[in-house]
């Protein structure tokens, strides 16, 4: 059985791929969170990185981090620094919290002209739609939900490409977005029937234009 990194890896490096074409312009990075990838992101952007952290989950897996202190879902948050490149991956399903109180706190983070890249689960993909019609629930058990990983609850909820895409257009201009099937092997030519339908994650990059 592969390990949590392998699995996953292929997600990961079809989602930094979107910042490729302005990886140039650069220079500060901030993850918000931290997971089993952050060396490869590290690697891939060859730049220091910094990692958003609510206090609540702080613990020696980020001491070796260079962290700061908040938490996006707060209200009231508020972070002096502004970075060229904010990521938020695989987190926004986690949140319990309004979704444009998240993208608007996450806004605050990043410069004019600076990029936010996110990804959320596609809740329309071929296996989620086979699981309905064959009477399966999709969707995560409520024990699974408030165990949660890495101090936060499990997946809330997952996504429509069409609503994430009006969640993010509300802050940022959309430069590119993508389903990215990283699961699955030789039905690259089957991708058009649906669209999306074979993805299980939706990627989008936004720029800043305030």
């Amino acid at each position: 059985m592969p390990s949590y990194y392998d699995f996953h890896i292929k997600r990961v490096e079809e989602t930094l791929k979107l910042v490729n074409p302005y990886i140039k312009d650069i220079n500060h990075i901030l993850n918000i969170g931290y997971s089993d990838f952050d060396e490869y992101i590290k690697n891939y952007f060859n730049k220091d990185i910094s990692y958003l952290i609510p206090e609540v989950i702080i613990d020696k897996n980020v001491t070796d981090r260079k962290f700061i202190v908040g938490d996006i879902c707060n209200t009231n948050f508020k972070i002096d620094y502004k970075y060229d490149l904010v990521i938020f991956t695989e987190v926004l399903e986690h949140l319990l919290q309004d979704d444009e109180i998240v993208l608007l706190n996450i806004k605050k983070l990043i410069r004019t002209k600076g990029f936010l890249l996110i990804s959320v689960p596609n809740a329309l993909t071929f296996s989620n739609r086979v699981n309905v019609i064959i009477g399966k629930n999709i969707y995560w058990s409520k024990k699974d939900i408030i165990k949660g990983v890495y101090g936060s609850y499990g997946h809330i909820r997952e996504y429509l490409v069409s609503e994430i895409k009006e969640l993010v257009g509300k802050f940022f201009n959309i430069l590119d977005i993508k389903g990215i099937n990283g699961y699955r092997k030789g039905i690259k030519k089957f991708l058009n029937i649906l669209p999306y339908t074979y993805s299980n994650t939706i990627a989008i990059l936004g720029e800043n234009n305030d």
